[in-house]
């Protein structure tokens, strides 16, 4: 058993064009939620949709890890999240209405969920973390997991209010200042220099382990083995 079980909603073989350039990229946002919640001390497991077949994949996942709350949070830094939003929105829907028949509950944080806050509520999700999501998810989890705190006091978030069902949103979270704060990982080199470039600071995570961005040159050669395999497969399905 783990207390989180994070996934995402972008499935390549939801975009033809992709599936054809055959160049996805690793989760980092979900995976940066996924090193901050273990930092913190909780046991998180992960769900990467992006090549695997989601539904099936998430339902061995829910068996497998009989997680505590399912956390589904969109890779804000990829722009390919933001190409297929139907299929996105449906498969995160689907995911939470899954994780609600196992007795889970399920959140939500991405771009999509941000702007229709009350279509994923209604959707299964029980809340949707809004900007920023790593010191939020903390708050949020405490909340679910050991009834830490409250909903209408955590800051950056949308809900439904129990009595009535009412649509709330409690006052914006302010951006993080300290980047330093972020956690170490291997894969999470990328987005801290997306950061670094956006606001001309250098956190700590990428100065003292530069040699770990060499490490994700791997994955892409990872990928690559999988092009000419998916693009004969839509061939036979043609």
């Amino acid at each position: 058993m783990v207390d989180v079980l994070l996934t995402h909603s972008n499935h390549l073989f939801h975009d033809r064009k992709q599936v054809q350039k055959m160049q996805p990229y690793p989760p980092l946002q979900t995976l940066l939620a996924a090193a901050c919640l273990r930092r913190r001390g909780y046991t998180v497991a992960l769900f990467d949709p992006t090549l695997e077949e989601p539904e099936s994949g998430f339902e061995r996942a829910l068996e497998n890890h009989r997680p505590r709350l399912v956390a589904v949070i969109e890779d804000n830094f990829n722009f390919l999240t933001k190409m297929c939003l139907l299929h996105n929105r449906e498969l995160a829907f689907w995911f939470a209405q899954t994780a609600g028949c196992a007795g889970v509950p399920a959140i939500v944080n991405g771009a999509d969920a941000s702007d229709h806050a009350a279509e994923y509520l209604n959707a299964g999700f029980a809340c949707v973390l809004r900007g920023e999501v790593e010191e939020t998810l903390d708050e949020v989890v405490r909340f679910f997991l050991a009834a830490t705190g409250t909903l209408e006091a955590t800051q950056g978030i949308a809900y439904l209010t129990p009595a009535s069902g009412q649509l709330r949103y409690t006052a914006p979270r302010a951006p993080m200042q300290d980047l330093n704060l972020l956690p170490a990982c291997v894969v999470l080199v990328v987005p801290l220099i997306l950061v670094v470039l956006q606001r001309r600071v250098i956190p700590d995570a990428i100065a003292q382990r530069p040699h770990r961005v060499h490490r994700l040159e791997r994955f892409e050669q990872t990928v690559c083995a999988l092009a000419q395999r998916a693009l004969k497969l839509l061939e036979r399905l043609d």
